[in-house]
């Protein structure tokens, strides 16, 4: 089974590649999607992050305001790596079941989108890493439309290795400065030439 891990910092356009592949026929394991289910009430990470973090990252039905959490967590680096060292090895383990479960229904590709692939040390899990970038400017206006304040996309930001940092981990560089349709040929060309015959 081939792995692609697929990364790129907040509003690089990882999200949209994922989707573009998995149009394509790839299977896509998102990090993100895990994190919001090891956040889920009656979770171990669940008693942990309001330990941690007080109850007042709670909707009132009792879920984990993600929002909320971010902005707390990533108001200070030791808050960050609390937070990280609470919710990253739990998605580890289950970004590994999930590749597990998938090797033995016999899945050809995976791609593992993971803003952190690199950071959170989850590269040996891949094959090869693909890496999506953007100027700053453009990444921080698309966080904004995600609704982050351009305050919380900056910090996020900050916080994330450079794409110059990144560079250096990927086999493939994808310039998301375009619009969609000239992405879409990017990637659909990449599919035909990185994986021939799938």
């Amino acid at each position: 089974m081939k792995k692609i891990g697929l990364t790129g910092g907040l509003g690089a356009g990882k999200s949209t590649i994922a989707g573009m592949l998995k149009n394509l026929g790839a299977t896509v394991i998102s990090a993100d999607e895990i994190g919001h289910d090891i956040y889920r009430p009656g979770t171990p990470a669940y008693d942990e992050l309001i330990a941690n973090f007080g109850r007042g990252i709670l909707e009132k039905d009792g879920t984990v305001n993600r929002k909320k959490l971010a902005g707390i967590a990533f108001s200070s680096p030791e808050l960050t790596v609390k937070l990280d060292s609470i919710s990253h090895p739990k998605i580890l383990d289950a970004i590994k079941q999930k590749l597990s479960e998938l090797e033995e229904a016999g899945t050809e590709l995976v791609v593992l989108e993971a803003a952190i692939l690199i950071e959170a040390g989850w590269k040996s899990m891949v094959d090869e890493v693909w890496l999506a970038v953007a100027p700053k400017e453009t990444m921080v206006k698309r966080a904004v439309g995600l609704g982050f304040t351009e305050e919380d996309a900056l910090a996020r930001l900050k916080l994330q290795l450079s794409n110059e940092d990144k560079i250096k981990h990927a086999r493939v560089v994808i310039d998301t400065d375009c619009d969609l349709d000239e992405l879409k040929a990017k990637i659909v060309w990449l599919w035909q030439n990185a994986f021939p015959g799938e």
